[in-house]
Parts: structure tokens; C-alpha cells; sequence
């Protein structure tokens, strides 16, 4: 769930569509397609890590079958 949350994270730092990415418990990754001008990888991290120093709340909604199926398409079980 730490990897989920930082690349939802991540998606708020980078400025562009997500083309693809893997999860998994000790590394992951996103790919993005953006033009970097610039912003550097270092900028990201640190956008990054301004969003986890400002300790939002995570939940955990909750969506009905009926709710899901409204939502085809790429990312639909994310809510929100």
C-alpha cells in the first residue's frame, strides 16, 4: 500500500499522462508522457516529498459493483 500511495503522489508531482508502470513491494515505477522541460527528477522528489511531509489523511473509499462499472476505461478502480 506504500508503493500504491506514493505513485498516486508521484501523479500529483508530474505533470502528465501515465503510460504505463509496475508496482511492487520494494520498487515500482511510472511512465509518463510529458515533456520534462524544467522539471528535473530531483524537483519531483521534492514535490514529492512535500505532499508526504504535509501528512494528509488516506482513506479507503469503497465502491459498489454498480459504481465500478460506471468507471470503464483505464484507472477505473481508483475513486476520486
Amino acid at each position: 500500500m506504500r508503493m500504491h500511495t506514493a505513485l498516486h503522489l508521484l501523479c500529483i508531482a508530474v505533470t502528465g499522462d501515465v503510460t504505463g508502470g509496475q508496482i511492487g513491494a520494494e520498487r515500482s515505477r511510472l511512465d509518463f508522457n510529458c515533456q520534462m522541460g524544467r522539471r528535473t527528477p530531483r524537483r519531483h522528489r521534492r514535490a514529492e516529498n512535500r505532499l508526504v511531509a504535509a501528512a494528509l489523511p488516506i482513506g479507503r473509499p469503497w465502491i459498489t459493483d454498480e459504481e465500478m462499472a460506471a468507471r470503464p476505461g483505464p484507472g477505473a478502480h481508483h475513486v476520486g
